[in-house]
């Protein structure tokens, strides 16, 4: 408020009553303006508190999905390595099979082509034959266990997508 404020004064002593009347007017009304203004204020920067509160919880849940997402990828990442190793190990059961199927095949012929076979040889044919079946039902059991890899692989796989999609929804919201 300016100190210089100079009142009209009247001919018998003080000052003009009109005119004091409506500088304080004046005064509250500026001052009811100027409270207006403050709880306008007010309310808005406890509106933009709340939204960065929210905006918080948004960034904080983007950062633990895509923690998730990272988790997701690095166990997907396993499950291709174990694939892989799984694949491999599949490869060198059915050679092997493939070798012992071929060693029974020889003794076969060696036995037709003599007509008669001799115990040893008979014995190692159903070794081998033995042997063969177990090859081909561990060669089972790993097909059988490559497939539910496989099956948790896509569903890792989609899950993850699923979870990054939803994690660029949310950053955009939070963006905006």
């Amino acid at each position: 408020m300016p100190n210089d404020i100079v009142f009209k004064t009247k001919a018998f002593g003080g000052f003009d009553k009109q005119e004091v009347l409506n500088f304080v007017n004046r005064i509250l009304s500026e001052k009811a303006d100027s409270d207006k203004n403050v709880a306008l204020l007010s309310e808005i920067v406890s509106d933009l508190e709340e939204q960065n509160e929210e905006y918080k919880k948004k960034a904080e849940l983007v950062a633990s999905l895509e923690k998730e997402v990272e988790a997701l990828k690095s166990a997907n990442d396993e499950l291709n390595a174990l694939v892989v190793s799984k694949d491999a190990e599949i490869e060198a059961l059915i050679a092997d099979n493939t070798s012992k199927d071929l060693k029974i095949i020889e003794l076969d012929l060696a036995a037709n082509e003599n007509g008669n076979i001799d115990e040893d040889a008979q014995r190692e044919i159903e070794l081998l034959r033995s042997e063969v079946q177990r090859l081909k039902l561990e060669c089972e059991k790993k097909r059988d266990i490559e497939r539910q890899v496989g099956a948790a692989m896509l569903d890792a796989r989609v899950h993850s997508e699923e979870l990054v999609e939803e994690a660029r929804e949310r950053a955009n919201q939070v963006k905006r």
